[in-house]
């Protein structure tokens, strides 16, 4: 087996969502409803659609991936082509093209780095320092088990993976609400990165972490089988083809929720979902309000007619 890594820390993070936007952005797009099951929608226009991804989904299955999309999208309609991936057990935010050259042009800003992902986790233990940025290559191996289990590699090539993190807040030494902001996109990073780097690995993640401490199986019993407590929450692009920002968000989950509040969590959670949308429209005086989901718009008279920024939000539920 590879030896235990020494996690690489280079500074305080400098997350998007913690800070205003100082940004020129591009024309306005149009947001259109959803159909069906519209709370799973988050976006949808002639190019792209953007779902809010269930728990258990596994996004490799085209069939059932085919019955999930089917709830808002029908026959006539262009297929939807997967855009990245987001493992099984990992909630929020996925993207499909609709269009060939949707398709390409999104794969190529993927690989490039040039999306902003923002995620939330809870994870044992917890970190120190509590803010950072961790790095390690990474590498396949398969298991007995015939699972394709992700490992730190000390033979890496090309860009080093590394993630920015922040403990938003802490149940003593027991578990740990973090946000995550992955520079790279590869399989499996933050959970490895959680658990190998910062000795923190993500709640529920039986994969890298199979045993749960007797404390939290305590705590969170009425949960068991425990759900993987990873969620994509808000997604920033370049808009295809107008390039404009697109900020595209998703409901935090109800287990989540559930968890945080047992943990003495929800005050942060709650504070940090209404932080990141009062920063992201501390500029905006007007909006257009579609079913779903919320479209915001900055008012003209405040910027240019180049200086436009779309926000979008998925509806809470408690």
């Amino acid at each position: 087996s590879l030896p235990r890594l020494q996690p690489v820390f280079a500074g305080a993070p400098s997350f998007g969502c913690f800070e205003a936007l100082q940004k020129r952005f591009g024309n306005v797009v149009r947001c259109f409803s959803s159909r069906g099951t519209n709370k799973a929608c988050l976006y949808r226009d002639e190019n792209l659609l953007v779902v809010n991804k269930p728990p258990n989904l596994d996004v490799q299955d085209k069939e059932k991936v085919d019955v999930f999309l089917s709830n808002f999208v029908s026959q006539s309609d262009p297929q939807p082509r997967l855009v990245h991936r987001l493992d099984q057990h990992t909630t929020g935010v996925l993207m499909f093209a609709l269009t060939a050259k949707a398709l390409t042009n999104m794969s190529e800003l993927f690989a490039q780095g040039l999306m902003k992902k923002t995620y939330i986790a809870i994870v044992n233990g917890a970190p120190n320092p509590t803010c950072g940025t961790v790095g390690g290559y990474l590498e396949r191996m398969w298991t007995g088990t015939n699972k394709n289990r992700v490992v730190l590699s000390a033979n890496g090539q090309g860009t080093m993976p590394t993630t920015e993190y922040e403990a938003l807040a802490s149940h003593g030494r027991h578990a740990t609400l973090l946000a995550l902001h992955p520079h790279t996109g590869r399989q499996h990073q933050l959970r490895v990165h959680c658990e190998s780097l910062l000795r923190c690995p993500i709640l529920g993640d039986r994969l890298y972490s199979p045993h749960t401490s007797v404390y939290l199986r305590q705590q969170l019993n009425h949960l068991f089988p425990l759900p993987m407590f990873l969620h994509a929450a808000e997604l920033e692009i370049p808009h295809y083809p107008t390039s404009q920002s697109l900020v595209i968000r998703a409901p935090i989950p109800s287990h989540f929720k559930e968890a945080a509040h047992v943990l003495g969590f929800r005050p942060q959670l709650d504070g940090w979902v209404s932080k990141v949308r009062q920063t992201k429209r501390s500029t905006f005086s007007s909006h257009i309000t579609s079913s779903s989901p919320d479209v915001k718009l900055p008012s003209r008279s405040r910027l240019s007619k180049s200086s436009r920024e779309q926000t979008l939000d998925g509806e809470e539920d408690d």
